[in-house]
């Protein structure tokens, strides 16, 4: 099956790039976790709310907050094809990163993604 990466982007041949299948799942999982629920117009429950979230008073209930609503809009998302398996997230004074672990569905191979936000 072809994917196509994300982001986007034209190959050397001009023609539009194809990706492997763990690099398009780890595409669409950032592309959950970098969106705001209602940005898209067609999907207005896509998203989980990370930017939102960034500019809150870090804490343990920030990394709470953020935890749920990831894990949430995964599970939402990719309930048929990813079994998120962990979902950890680092609040620092400055930052804040979120790392996923998955396994996709039909076959169980391993996959990761992770995001990293200053404040």
């Amino acid at each position: 099956m072809t994917s196509f990466p994300f982001p986007y982007r034209i190959g050397s041949d001009g023609r539009t790039a194809t990706s492997s299948m763990e690099e398009h799942l780890r595409g669409l999982v950032l592309q959950v976790l970098l969106t705001l629920p209602g940005e898209r117009v067609n999907r207005p429950d896509l998203g989980t709310g990370l930017y939102q979230l960034v500019f809150e008073p870090a804490g343990p209930e920030l990394a709470q907050a953020l935890e749920y609503s990831v894990r949430g809009g995964l599970q939402a998302r990719f309930s048929d094809r990813l079994i998120i398996d962990r979902v950890a997230v680092e609040v620092d004074g400055s930052a804040v990163r979120v790392d996923v672990a998955y396994r996709r569905l039909h076959d169980g191979v391993v996959g990761t993604a992770s995001v990293t936000e200053g404040r």
